[in-house]
């Protein structure tokens, strides 16, 4: 994996949920670390907890 730079966002209704975020898209990127973890806009949304909304990362072929 030290060919990739892995990056990932915090989703606006996670805001104050970062741990918790980012232990969730670690375990849906099947990762130990990211490299870079991006707070997406910097204006929270009500939070509807972590990975309720889909993100269509299952849907997602090109990843491996």
């Amino acid at each position: 994996m030290e060919d990739l730079f892995i990056t990932t966002k915090l989703r606006n209704s996670d805001c104050g949920h970062v741990i918790e975020a980012c232990k969730a898209s670690l375990k849906k990127l099947q990762l130990y670390y990211l490299d870079l973890f991006l707070v997406h806009f910097p204006i929270a949304t009500k939070h509807t907890g972590v990975s309720i909304t889909g993100s269509g990362l299952d849907e997602i072929d090109y990843m491996l």
